[in-house]
């Protein structure tokens, strides 16, 4: 992510990021994505009550 990020910003790959998704508050990708301006999102997978494909669907959607 960090790696994908830092390219974009020295604009050596030309695309514009959407979002960034994690499952983990703290992760570095959020911190570069914010500071980039890119929307940023957490999805919880610690105590998720359910089916793998039902986390893959709540990150979906």
């Amino acid at each position: 992510m960090k790696s994908i990020l830092n390219a974009v910003q020295k604009q050596n790959i030309p695309i514009k990021p959407a979002i960034v998704i994690s499952n983990k508050p703290s992760a570095k990708g959020l911190k570069i994505a914010r500071k980039l301006g890119v929307q940023t999102e957490i999805v919880e997978s610690k105590g998720f009550q359910g089916t793998r494909w039902e986390y893959d669907q709540k990150i979906i959607h």
